[in-house]
């Protein structure tokens, strides 16, 4: 008789579970048809394509004119400003100066962290040496301020970087790590959306430059530019083009399409957590006046930059996808039994280094550049 109850007991406590499991799978579904956009897509890779050892056919690649890695945020040339707030206290004083001062700060966060949460020399070199092509990959440099204002005057640096380089195919690959993507998401509306750049240009005070910036666009749009994000937070739009197109890699365990609970962050248990937390809501206030003034009119335009309950909302929501573009949720097995959050950079620093870098390219020549 306690047998039959027992095993009465076991066949109720399996249907009920069998029905909750159900119940729980037909509410996520639901739950996914609001956060996937309609024009964002997503597939999964588990560990073992990120370990299998594949023949990296880089001849695709020597079509392009360019490759740049750009770094993300707190590892470029003025991460806090300081040297902005310098630049503006001290205007006798040659730029020059300055121009070397932000020179020595990226070399100093290219030697504290090499390749963890960071592109550096090594990431071009790589490639560089592959192809035998000197300057063919390089590294582009950013303030990596945590602002509006920051990401803007990256995206207008590097508008003028990619029109100064000599082109003959007119076809040039960027990889962002980080906010690097919301400077990739700003120049393809930059390029794409006219009310958007006319914004930009007088928050930005460039009336006088319009006429030069106009040739520029014209030029730009005629280029194919491939972007490729690595961790970069859901958060500015995109505007994408026959000639613009966008991948996006991200730290992701587990088949839920929603990011992880803030509790797993200890030991990385569900991949990226800055992917998931440096949405609208997470920039820091700005210590240069003229900048701060800017932000807040940015704020109408890209979104709320520094809020604190907006951000505690905003992180509740779990986003990973974004509004445009292809997804890929790798499982780099960065987890740890252990807490493993700051050695792992709470999951988002494991993208730049320099032995998955053979992965990454692989998959971009697969989705951008392998004949189909």
């Amino acid at each position: 008789m306690p047998f039959i109850l027992l095993g009465l007991a076991f066949f109720c406590f399996y249907i009920a579970y069998f029905f909750y499991k159900r119940k729980r799978s037909i509410y996520l579904q639901r739950d996914y048809s609001q956060v996937i956009p309609k024009n964002a897509s997503y597939e999964y890779l588990h560990k073992q394509e990120v370990s299998c050892q594949r023949e990296l056919d880089l001849a695709s690649f020597s079509k392009l004119d360019s490759i740049y890695f750009i770094h993300g945020t707190f590892v470029g040339s003025d991460p806090f400003q300081i040297i902005s707030l310098l630049e503006r206290l001290l205007p006798r004083i040659d730029k020059k100066y300055f121009n070397k001062l932000k020179e020595t700060s990226k070399k100093g966060h290219d030697f504290m962290n090499k390749d963890f949460g960071n592109f550096s020399k090594a990431h071009a070199d790589y490639i560089n040496e592959k192809l035998a092509r000197p300057h063919f990959a390089e590294s582009f440099t950013w303030s990596s301020g945590n602002d509006h204002y920051s990401r803007v005057q990256g995206m207008f640096d590097l508008l003028d970087e990619l029109i100064q380089k000599p082109v003959k195919n007119k076809k040039i690959l960027l990889l962002g790590h980080s906010h690097a993507g919301q400077i990739f998401s700003l120049l393809s509306q930059f390029l794409n959306n006219e009310n958007f750049r006319k914004k930009l240009i007088e928050i930005f005070d460039k009336n006088d430059q319009a006429k030069s910036l106009h040739k520029k666009i014209v030029l730009l749009k005629s280029y194919q530019l491939d972007f490729v994000t690595l961790g970069t937070p859901a958060r500015y739009d995109w505007k994408l083009s026959r000639n613009i197109r966008v991948l996006h890699f991200i730290n992701h365990r587990g088949d839920d399409l929603l990011g992880g609970e803030v509790k797993g962050f200890f030991n990385t248990k569900d991949g990226d957590y800055i992917q998931q937390w440096g949405v609208s809501g997470s920039d820091m206030l700005s210590a240069v006046p003229l900048q701060k003034n800017i932000n807040k009119s940015l704020d109408p335009i890209l979104g709320k930059g520094c809020d604190l309950d907006l951000l505690l909302n905003n992180i509740k929501k779990r986003n990973r996808l974004h509004s445009h573009g292809h997804h890929l949720f790798v499982d780099y097995a960065d987890g740890s039994k252990t807490p493993n959050f700051l050695k792992s950079f709470f999951g988002h620093g494991v993208y730049t280094k320099l032995d998955l870098l053979p992965f990454h390219l692989y998959y971009i020549h697969k989705k951008y550049y392998a004949k189909k």
